[in-house]
Parts: structure tokens; sequence; C-alpha cells
């Protein structure tokens, strides 16, 4: 939440507020003004004293629901503070985990050098490579082995344009030719089972049209959850 609508948000609450109590004060005043100015008959005097009072607890069930309301809005803007304090928090981890990424990768001519040619790493490479530009991925070889794909423009608009996230998902190669899941960020709930079926298929491009997707909807979602928080 930027700090325009937050000031919006505060002055709105403040002034339903004042504008709420200035209103219960001139109805109060000019009741007791009246019942003075009149100076009526002892009967048609209860009869206003009984209207007044009527009308006082009529106010006062309308301030009760006015105090509500005011701390439902405060609620909000507090689970909205909540949510942009961890939103902020993640993007501090994530930037420092993309620069160990960054400190523990060498070159890009360097990826896969001459020894891995022949390796399963290697295969994989030239499978994934012609749809690098097209699905928007980089993969990189860790120092230690380490499969990494990152994907790129999986939040589209859905972030200002200034903030570049990537998406990562290291694998492990086992026995040869099959792969286990070491890191996964953001997280993908079915990860473990796309893995799964990507070593009984060795399919490894359906592999990551599909982890693009559930990349893309989670930035959706997040989206979704943000601007539901914010309306309410």
């Amino acid at each position: 939440m930027s700090d325009v609508f937050r000031d919006e948000f505060n002055a709105d609450t403040s002034n339903i507020y004042l504008k709420t109590t200035a209103l219960i004060q001139h109805i109060l005043s000019a009741t007791h003004e009246e019942e003075q100015e009149l100076k009526l008959s002892g009967d048609r005097a209860a009869q206003l004293r009984e209207v007044n009072n009527k009308l006082r607890e009529r106010v006062t069930n309308d301030e009760k629901q006015v105090d509500c309301m005011i701390s439902r809005l405060q609620t909000v803007k507090r689970t909205i503070e909540e949510l942009r304090a961890s939103i902020e928090k993640s993007k501090s981890i994530k930037i420092a985990y993309l620069k160990q990424i960054e400190s523990e990768n060498p070159p890009e001519d360097s990826f896969f050098p001459c020894e891995f040619e022949n390796s399963t790493l290697m295969q994989v490479y030239k499978m994934i490579q012609p749809f690098e530009r097209l699905l928007g991925i980089q993969i990189q070889k860790t120092h230690s082995g380490l499969l990494q794909l990152l994907f790129h423009g999986c939040s589209g608009a859905l972030v200002s344009s200034d903030e570049v996230i990537v998406c990562c998902c290291q694998l492990r190669i086992v026995n040869t030719n099959r792969f286990e899941v070491v890191l996964c960020d953001p997280p993908v709930p079915d990860l473990e089972r796309l893995v799964n079926h990507l070593n009984w298929t060795e399919d490894i491009r359906s592999f990551i049209i599909v982890l693009r997707q559930r990349f893309c909807r989670y930035f959706e979602l997040a989206a979704a959850v943000s601007n539901k928080l914010s309306s309410e």
C-alpha cells in the first residue's frame, strides 16, 4: 500500500468519525433548544422528552456502529501493513539468495564446459536450449553440480516495472538420469509430483513448461489476495 493510499485511508477514517460526532452533537443541541424555546404544557413536554430519549438511544446505537466500522477499518489497515512487511522481508531474502547464486555461478560462457559435454546435464541443456528465449528460462550448472533453472517474467504485469523477480528451481541428478528437488522459490505445492513425472517420462521440456505455469499462477494468486485485502 503506497504512502498516498495510507494517508487517504487515515484521512477517510478520521473524517467519518468527526462528521458523525458533529452530526450527533447538532441533533442533540437542536432538540434541546427546541424544548427550551417552546415551553409547552406538561403533556407536550413529556412527549418531547420521550422522543428525545428515543433519539438519544438511536444516536448511541449509531455511535456504536460507527465505532465498530472504524475498528474494522483499523484491523484491515494493520493486516495490510503486516502483509506489506512480510512481502518486503521476502524480497530481502530473495535478493540475498540471488546474490549468493551469482557468487556461486561461473560466467555464462563456462556454464557447461567441455568436461560436461557428455554428461546428463549437457544433454538436458541441449534439449532445453531452443526454449530459453521463448519461455524466459536460463539454464545453469552450479559449482556443486546442480541443475539450476531460472525463470524470468513469471510475474508479468503484477509487479512494478522496476522490480525484477526471478523464479528458481534447483535439481540434483541421482542414479545418472533421475532428478530430485533441492530448492524451489517461490514454492510449488505439487513440485514433487512434477519431478516424479519427469523421472518417469524423461520429458524435460514438458516439465519446464508446466513449472513455469505454476510460477505464473503463484503470482496471480498473490495479486488476487492483495487486491481483496485492499478492497475491504
